[in-house]
């Protein structure tokens, strides 16, 4: 009876496997179908007196077979959130509806790409370098001709923008934070009640 038991379970796990597994593979169908992008992208962020200076640029990558791909718009966007991009658009700025960097490019006569823009938010910027067919909507995953380049950079304050916070000679860290030393500090907290 164990034994039988035993072999209903085993049957069952192999099921759920292969189910788990084929279902894997039917969600990575999609993206599998995708060629890799013939375009490296990469970014640069250097600190600069308003924020910090970001820049990217788009080049091709040396790939054979590629010169047959339809024409293409490539779209540059800034993820703000789970739901909200910005487009950067032609003359450097950034809009909330779809606008294209570049339109009608083929692989053939791809002609490298670099933007620099004043990031002024602190933390990281995450860009998604999309080609999608020409005159298309770049939201639809049925337009794009290759697969999304993701890239991501830490935009941090410079060292002019940030406060000496190092102890100056006979100063304890305490008052190098800013807070009253020693018996002085007590003192003061005690008169503030």
């Amino acid at each position: 009876m164990t034994e039988a038991v035993s072999g209903v379970w085993r049957r069952t796990v192999a099921v759920l496997v292969a189910g788990v597994l084929g279902g894997a593979a039917a969600l990575d169908v999609s993206e599998a179908a995708l060629a890799s992008a013939p375009f490296a992208v990469s970014m640069a962020v250097s600190p600069a007196i308003s924020g910090n200076s970001v820049a990217v640029s788009i080049e091709l990558r040396p790939t054979r077979g590629l010169a047959a791909i339809e024409p293409f718009d490539l779209y540059v966007m800034q993820l703000q959130s789970f739901q909200d991009v910005l487009f950067l658009t032609a003359s450097g700025s950034w809009s909330p509806t779809p606008a294209s960097l570049r339109q009608g490019l083929s692989v053939k006569g791809f002609a490298p790409v670099t933007m620099r823009w004043t990031e002024g938010r602190l933390g990281s910027v995450q860009l998604l370098v999309i080609a999608a067919r020409a005159s298309s909507d770049p939201f639809v995953q049925a337009n794009w001709l290759f697969r999304p380049v993701l890239r991501g950079a830490a935009v941090r304050r410079s060292l002019a923008q940030t406060p000496d916070r190092r102890p100056r000679l006979g100063q304890s860290p305490s008052e190098a934070r800013g807070a009253p030393a020693g018996k002085a500090a007590f003192g003061a907290c005690v008169r503030a009640r």
